[in-house]
């Protein structure tokens, strides 16, 4: 963490198969390249905050199966590339907050079951894809703030019905949510949107 790595060379990690926790927040990392971290098969925690990445390639994390953590916040990402996140079953905990996102591809989040926690606060998001959460029955906590302007799109957290923190501060958005919706959702979670 912190040590200015601007790359990492290749077969950087060739020696480290047994790693499950890589911190590599707070560097200049700006173009990992696919299959960086092909030889970490037994990587569960992956912090990536605070790099300048500005476009990921498809299929960086696709070596990781037991990858539980996933930290992509504070870089310059605008795009994330379809399926990026596929190969990710066991992904629990999503971190894409204060990054440049403006929308998200459809079914980004469809092969991860099991996340319970997606921070996507300060993006320049206005909606998301109809069904973009409709995969995550565990979902415990999303973070929506500081998505000026953000819509909810008809449906969105139908099929979360875990769900008990949803931060949309400072949205600035509409939501009219469908009577089914509320109805699936704990009174008290409606107190915390402003």
């Amino acid at each position: 963490a912190v040590n200015d790595l601007a790359a990492l060379p290749p077969g950087f990690f060739d020696h480290t198969s047994h790693l499950q926790s890589l911190n590599l927040e707070g560097n200049d990392l700006a173009a990992p390249p696919p299959g960086l971290f092909a030889a970490l098969p037994h990587l569960q925690s992956l912090n990536l905050e605070g790099n300048d990445l500005a476009a990921l390639p498809p299929g960086l994390f696709a070596e990781l199966p037991h990858l539980q953590s996933l930290n992509l916040a504070w870089n310059g990402l605008a795009a994330l590339p379809p399926g990026l996140f596929a190969a990710l079953p066991h992904l629990q905990s999503l971190n894409l907050a204060r990054n440049g996102l403006t929308d998200l591809p459809p079914g980004l989040l469809a092969h991860n079951p099991n996340l319970g926690g997606l921070n996507l606060a300060d993006n320049k998001l206005t909606t998301l894809p109809p069904g973009f959460l409709a995969h995550n029955p565990l979902l415990v906590a999303l973070d929506l703030s500081y998505n000026h302007g953000f819509r909810f799109p008809p449906g969105l957290l139908a099929h979360n019905p875990r769900l008990r923190h949803l931060e949309w501060e400072w949205a600035r958005g509409v939501w009219t949510p469908s009577p089914d919706v509320c109805a699936a959702l704990p009174p008290y979670l409606f107190t915390k949107i402003n």
